[in-house]
């Protein structure tokens, strides 16, 4: 019996990848029984039997000056010939590569493997890679987005750029207040957010583009309902005139009454002309209609919340922010795009 323990001992000990030894009677003749862990590299080749390689994606945004986070990732394709250990990696080329830590694989046959990024891309442009397994390599290519003074979107984030509006808040005087894009960033779901700073403490904002037409707020736009802040599709500038785009439906409390509630963001018009009330005329200017579900005990009360209209215009950022349900009114006085 002692001795059908001890090996069962030393089956475990191996599925953990811990050695183990066991020195049987020698009055029965039975001889040391050692069961090495895996520790033999694996074969493999990046490509297939004709010397083509297998395809590379490339996963997640590039921005210059920005740290890569967890969404940026290469995924590769191995053809295993032989199980046991492996580790893949790549160049590093513009201040950034590829990596993975050591792991083994138990199966021969094609296998798709991430490797995460590192580093911080200094140069904008395209980058050229090499992944490197064993005798093999492949090549693939990384485009960098441009944070710099030819920011010419919808909503500017180059360093030191900042905005003055002219506000009225629950129809208070009117007062200004400025937004500075800083170079400090908080990292949402793997995403870097841009630090705007703003001349009201209490008041600053968290933003993020993907440089393909979306732009993100992480707002705490629903505090009021115990509800945290989340990540807002505030633009997304591939949208025609009259579609629309929905966030998720939050819930939350409201003078201890259960509410949910939801942003439905629609585009009335693209491409416009916008006046400022110092008659200074804007061309290529997005406006769009926020409009709020809220549902309060199980009774919908939508109907009570009045619509929220916003412009935006190119190489500008906001221009135009109209709240009637909470008196808020901001309006662009004048702004500085680095």
């Amino acid at each position: 019996m002692n001795k059908v323990l001890g090996l069962v001992f030393c089956l475990v000990s191996v599925m953990t990848i811990v050695g183990c030894q066991k020195d049987y009677s020698v009055e029965n003749n039975q001889t040391l029984i050692v069961i090495p862990p895996i520790t033999t590299p694996a074969t493999g080749s990046l490509q297939d039997e004709s010397g083509d390689c297998y395809a590379i994606t490339v996963n997640g945004v590039y921005t210059q000056d920005s740290a890569l986070g967890s969404q940026n990732s290469i995924t590769v394709i191995v053809n295993f010939t032989k199980t046991g250990g492996y580790k893949l990696h790549t160049d590093t080329v513009n201040g950034i590569w590829f990596s993975m830590d050591s792991t083994v694989t138990y199966n021969t046959g094609i296998k798709k493997i991430t490797l995460k990024g590192n580093g911080t891309p200094t140069k904008s442009g395209t980058s050229y890679f090499n992944v490197f397994y064993l005798n093999s390599f492949c090549s693939f290519s990384v485009l960098t987005n441009r944070l710099s003074r030819s920011e010419k979107d919808y909503f500017p984030m180059s360093l030191d750029s900042h905005w003055t509006y002219d506000t009225v808040l629950k129809a208070s005087p009117k007062d200004t207040v400025r937004y500075t894009v800083t170079k400090n960033t908080q990292l949402v779901n793997g995403l870097p957010y841009t630090l705007f700073s703003s001349s009201k403490k209490s008041d600053t904002r968290y933003y993020y583009k993907d440089y393909k037409g979306h732009y993100y707020e992480y707002t705490d736009i629903f505090s009021g309902f115990s509800i945290p802040r989340f990540e807002f599709l505030f633009l997304d500038e591939t949208k025609n005139v009259g579609e629309s785009w929905q966030t998720k439906t939050y819930n939350g409390t409201f003078q201890g009454a259960p509410v949910s509630v939801s942003i439905t963001t629609t585009v009335m018009e693209k491409n416009v002309s916008y006046t400022l009330s110092n008659n200074q005329t804007l061309d290529n200017v997005i406006h769009l209609k926020q409009t709020v579900t809220f549902i309060l005990s199980g009774q919908d009360q939508s109907g009570a919340i009045l619509p929220n209209d916003v412009y935006y215009a190119k190489k500008i950022g906001l221009v135009s922010y109209a709240s009637p349900s909470v008196d808020i009114y901001r309006i662009g006085r004048n702004w500085v795009v680095q």
